[in-house]
């Protein structure tokens, strides 16, 4: 089946369920913004807790086989005791130095598959990145249900989204728009505004920030605060306005604006 690449996450028509591979996305997460290059202290504004409550679905099914009370799953014991949310446990397997989860694709695909055959849903997102998957997408499409993959690989680059996006009726890749759902409050902007040239050169020290696309003035107060024009000084003049966001913290301000690109957009 054919199908484009979404930018945005988003459900499919009538009732929609959604069947999260915790671990898998898990170490997707973390290495998105190995792969941005994002500081370690940068990090700490985001949040995959607060990204899986954002998407769409009336039901959201976990599934992971991390055992109870580890600390990098407190996000995990969070999500499942709240409401939409219904948790299934997998085993983790050790061999040797390494781990492996056993029976989570097993019970993604059974619980899918039922939901699809008693048809209690219309549409599905299923959030992994796990090839060994694909079968059960083929099999939830022919059933007629619409089907949303959402991963954090590109189908540009890789074989396995490749594949996925090839299959379902909607293949989501989770970029930049997507990821800054995960931003906690903390990290987002306090307030903005306009400002001429002299007004933005009076909130502190200089710099310029290339976004890939566009340049933009930055300036850091003495507090650590930061603010983003949406052009650079050099462009400026006395006689026009131009509109500024201002964070608090400017650990979280790169963060975000690392992600986003351009608050202006």
């Amino acid at each position: 089946m054919s199908s484009r690449g979404a930018s945005s996450l988003s459900g499919g028509p009538g009732k929609c369920f959604a069947f999260i591979d915790a671990d898998n996305v898990a170490d997707g997460f973390h290495d998105a913004f190995k792969h941005r290059n994002l500081a370690e202290d940068c990090k700490k504004f985001y949040s995959l807790e607060i990204l899986l409550r954002s998407i769409p679905a009336s039901r959201k099914y976990l599934f992971s086989a991390a055992p109870d009370g580890q600390d990098t799953h407190d996000w995990l014991v969070k999500l499942r005791s709240e409401q939409n949310f219904l948790y299934r446990q997998g085993r983790l397997i050790e061999k040797g130095r390494s781990r492996k989860q056993q029976g989570v694709d097993v019970m993604i695909a059974v619980e899918a598959l039922k939901c699809a055959h008693s048809r209690i849903m219309d549409s599905c997102i299923l959030f992994t990145d796990d090839g060994d998957l694909l079968p059960l997408v083929s099999a939830i499409v022919d059933l007629g249900i619409h089907t949303t993959v959402v991963g954090f690989g590109n189908p540009a680059k890789g074989d396995v989204a490749r594949e996925f996006q090839d299959r379902c009726d909607n293949y989501v890749h989770v970029g930049d728009q997507i990821l800054a759902k995960s931003v906690i409050d903390g990290g987002r902007s306090n307030s903005g505004g306009n400002c001429n040239k002299a007004t933005f050169e009076s909130f502190g020290r200089l710099e310029v920030f290339e976004d890939g696309t566009n340049r933009h003035a930055l300036a850091f107060d003495s507090n650590g605060g930061i603010y983003v024009c949406d052009v650079p000084t050099e462009v400026m003049d006395d006689f026009t306005t131009y509109s500024y966001q201002y964070f608090a913290k400017k650990d979280a301000a790169f963060a975000r604006y690392r992600l986003l690109q351009s608050f202006f957009q």
